[in-house]
C-alpha cells in the first residue's frame, strides 16, 4: 500500500529493538554490518523511544499469516519491520537494504512479504570441485541476502581414472579427501552461523551411484 515520500537512510541511524522484541545478538550484528559494509552508516543500536530516520524491530503479527520468515513492512518517518520471527526480521531489513541498494531510498508506504515456496535454495557440487569453506560461506551468504533458506552441498563423488572424493574430515582411514576437505569444527561452526542468516546446511552423502570413496576404504579381505 502506497504512500507519498522516501525513507533515507543517513549517518546518526539508529536501530531499534523494541521492548519483547526477540532478536539475537548475531542478526543484529549482520545488520549493522550491511548498513556499514554497503552505505558506510554506523547504526547505534538502541532500546528506547525511535525517531525519525531509525530502523526499528518488533517482534508481532500472526504467523497464520506470515508464516515462520514473512514481515510487515511499514515506511514513514521511521522503517518499522514487524515478524513473528526473527528471521522475519532480517528479511524485512534485508529488502530495506535491497531498495536502498538499487533506488537510494525506501518507498513510503506498507508492505506485507511472505514466501510462497517454503524451501528455497540451491547446491554446491563441492565434491567434484573442491571449494574453500570460506568461499561457500561467501555463497551462503549471498543465498540469505536474496532471501533463500537452504544450501545443498555435495560432499562425495566418482571422477575420471579413479578419482574419488569425501570433503568431510572423517576418521575412517583413507576416506578424507587429500586435495581439500572440511574439518570437523569448522564444518559445525559454519553450519552454525548461517543458521543466524535463516540458512539450513543440507550435507549430502551420495549413494550408491557416487560411492566409489566408500568402497575404496574397505579392507581388502572384505572385498
Amino acid at each position: 500500500k502506497e504512500a507519498t515520500g522516501r525513507f533515507l537512510p543517513g549517518n546518526g541511524m539508529k536501530l531499534v529493538v523494541t521492548e519483547g522484541t526477540s532478536v539475537s545478538q548475531a542478526k543484529i550484528d549482520i545488520i549493522a554490518g550491511y548498513f556499514d559494509d554497503m552505505f558506510g552508516i554506523a547504526l547505534e543500536v538502541s532500546d528506547g523511544a525511535p525517531s525519525a530516520g531509525d530502523l526499528v524491530l518488533v517482534t508481532g503479527g500472526d504467523e497464520s499469516v506470515l508464516g515462520k520468515d514473512g514481515y510487515i513492512l511499514e515506511v514513514g518517518d521511521t522503517v518499522t519491520v514487524t515478524a513473528p520471527n526473527d528471521i522475519g526480521l532480517l528479511y524485512g531489513v534485508i529488502t530495506v537494504v535491497q531498495s536502498v541498494s538499487a533506488d537510494g531510498y525506501v518507498p513510503c508506504g506498507t508492505a506485507r512479504d511472505y514466501s510462497y515456496y517454503k524451501c528455497r535454495g540451491g547446491m554446491l557440487d563441492v565434491a567434484r570441485a573442491y571449494l574453500s569453506l570460506e568461499y561457500v560461506e561467501e555463497i551462503t551468504k549471498y543465498f540469505a541476502y536474496f532471501k533463500l533458506n537452504e544450501i545443498h552441498l555435495h560432499i562425495n563423488d566418482n571422477g575420471e581414472n579413479g578419482y574419488t572424493a569425501f570433503r568431510l574430515e572423517s576418521d575412517v582411514p583413507g576416506l578424507t579427501s587429500t586435495d581439500g576437505y572440511y574439518t570437523e569444527d569448522a564444518y559445525r561452526a559454519y553450519q552454525k552461523r548461517m543458521a543466524e542468516y535463516g540458512g539450513t546446511v543440507i550435507t549430502e552423502i551420495d549413494t550408491p551411484a557416487h560411492s566409489s570413496c566408500f568402497a575404496s576404504c574397505v579392507p581388502s579381505e572384505y572385498m
